[in-house]
C-alpha cells in the first residue's frame, strides 16, 4: 500500500508541474500580448515629460531604450521645440541638464503669451492591439486631448496616431508612428467613443492615462 501511495503521490506531482507550467506559459503569452500597450505608455508619457521640459533628453532617451526601432526611427533628427524661428532637435539637446531645461521651459512659456501653459491638461486613450494581416505588422492607436487657458477660453486640440510594431529579432519594436487626420468633430466624436471604424476595423480603447503625471 505504501508503493501504492509514493506513486499516487509522484502522479499528482506530474499533473500539479504540468498544471504550473500551463499557467505560467498563459500567463506569459497574456503579458506578452501587453508589451506593445506598455511600449506605447512609456512612449507616450516620456514625450509629453520632453515637450513639457520636466525631464532631460539623456533621461528621455534612456527611459525609451529598447521599444523604437532605431534604424527607422531617429530621435536625434527630430524636433523638440522651437521657437523665435529656431528649431531645437534631440542632438541639440544632448548633455543639457535639467538646469538648463528650466530655463528652456521659462523661455517658451514667456513667449506664447496666447495660451496660459501652466493650464496645460493632457489626456490620452489607447487602444487594443491589432493585428494587420497585409503587412504582419502589430497596430495600437492614441488619441490625444490636449487643453490650455488662453485669455477669454479654452483651447483643446485632438491629435489621432497609429502605431506600427514589427518583429526584429524577436522583439516587436515601434518603427512607424502615423498622424490620422479628420476634421475636428470627427475627432471630437472618436475622442468621446469607446471604440472607432479604421480601415473596416473596430478598434476599441482600452487605457486611458495622463502622461504628465
Amino acid at each position: 500500500m505504501e508503493k501504492v501511495k509514493d506513486k499516487s503521490t509522484i502522479w499528482k506531482s506530474k499533473i500539479i508541474s504540468i498544471l504550473l507550467i500551463f499557467i505560467f506559459l498563459v500567463g506569459c503569452s497574456a503579458d506578452k500580448s501587453s508589451e506593445e500597450i506598455k511600449a506605447v505608455v512609456c512612449l507616450e508619457k516620456n514625450n509629453h515629460k520632453l515637450w513639457n521640459f520636466d525631464i532631460t533628453y539623456d533621461e528621455y532617451k534612456e527611459n525609451i531604450k529598447g521599444i523604437l526601432d532605431e534604424s527607422s526611427i531617429n530621435k536625434d533628427e527630430e524636433v523638440v521645440f522651437g521657437y523665435n524661428d529656431k528649431k531645437y532637435y534631440g542632438k541639440d539637446l544632448i548633455g543639457v541638464d535639467m538646469d538648463a531645461m528650466k530655463k528652456y521651459k521659462e523661455d517658451f512659456f514667456t513667449r506664447f503669451k496666447l495660451f496660459d501653459l501652466s493650464t496645460l491638461k493632457v489626456e490620452i486613450k489607447i487602444t487594443d492591439v491589432y493585428n494587420n494581416e497585409q503587412t504582419n505588422d502589430k497596430e495600437v492607436f492614441t488619441v490625444v486631448k490636449q487643453t490650455a487657458n488662453t485669455i477669454n477660453d479654452i483651447f483643446t486640440t485632438y491629435i489621432i496616431s497609429k502605431y506600427s510594431f514589427e518583429k526584429i529579432d524577436g522583439d516587436w519594436l515601434i518603427y512607424k508612428v502615423e498622424k490620422i487626420n479628420y476634421d475636428n468633430d470627427k475627432m471630437i466624436e472618436i475622442y468621446n467613443a469607446d471604440c472607432f471604424n479604421y480601415d473596416n476595423i473596430d478598434v476599441e480603447f482600452i487605457k486611458k492615462i495622463n502622461p504628465l503625471n
